[in-house]
């Protein structure tokens, strides 16, 4: 934190030499320009994921709820949703059993292999 702080005071006296601000107003004018450069650290890190990526979350969830839940992507109805969403309620993270069946199913849809139609 210390050596935050040295260049915080670094960057206000830079802003004071160059304006010829008083250093209050300098203060204000470095502080808006961290938050800028934050804002675009944010923005830079915010990047949706690439198929690949959301691929491999997908197997995850399949692969986690079929041997974890016992859940059969091909049944008409299943537990697994409902028990998922309440093991993550008991953590402390809301999410329905609806958004738990979406990704089931979008994960069913995109990552497990299609199985071979029988003649």
């Amino acid at each position: 934190m210390r050596m935050g702080l040295l260049k915080f005071d670094a960057r206000v006296m830079m802003i004071e030499q160059i304006t010829g601000l008083p250093h209050a107003d300098a203060e204000v004018l470095a502080k808006k320009e961290i938050m800028k450069e934050l804002e675009a650290l944010e923005a830079q890190t915010e990047k949706p994921l690439n198929t690949r990526e959301r691929d491999t979350l997908l197997r995850l969830l399949i692969g986690m709820a079929v041997k974890g839940y016992s859940h059969d992507p091909a049944a008409a109805k299943s537990n697994a949703p409902k028990e998922i969403a309440d093991d993550l309620a008991s953590l402390g993270m809301s999410v329905s059993d609806d958004t738990v069946r979406k990704y089931l199913k979008q994960a069913a849809e995109t990552v497990l292999p299609a199985k071979p139609r029988q003649s």
